[in-house]
């Protein structure tokens, strides 16, 4: 997965495709930990560790391998800004779909990172392609 991760074409398709295979490895880290921690702090709080956990891997990755405007201090920002919405929507799946709805933990922590994926893809994309291609924000 690391070969496809070092590979640079054009195209939007590919940044998907990029983001997807970091969204894999950030999943594996947040699942790992939501799970191992689920009987200790519960679920709703093994899952705000897992998904920081997630989030610095994710946000590394992406920098180094997937959006390679930089990632200065704006970056970062707008990445802390997603991610707080991002973990925010995430807890409230998993508060439906787990404490409420009563659905096993897994299927709860699949629909929140499904569309927790969709989410995040959405707004870094937005944030990183479409601005920087059209000049709309520039790092500083």
């Amino acid at each position: 997965m690391v070969w496809l991760l070092r590979y640079r074409l054009n195209g939007n398709f590919l940044y998907f495709i990029k983001y997807f295979a970091v969204a894999v490895i950030t999943t594996l880290v947040y699942w790992t930990i939501l799970f191992a921690l689920n009987e200790e702090i519960g679920y709703l709080g093994s899952a705000i560790v897992g998904y920081i956990a997630g989030f610095l891997v994710n946000y590394y990755l992406c920098c180094k391998y997937v959006f390679l405007n930089g990632n200065g201090i704006k970056k970062f920002n707008i990445y802390i800004i997603v991610f707080v919405s991002a973990l925010g929507l995430n807890e409230l799946i998993l508060y439906i779909v787990h404490g409420i709805m009563h659905y096993s933990l897994g299927i709860a922590g699949l629909s929140g990172t499904i569309i927790g994926f969709f989410w995040n893809y959405s707004a870094r994309y937005i944030y990183e392609i479409i601005s920087f291609n059209y000049g709309i924000a520039k790092e500083q």
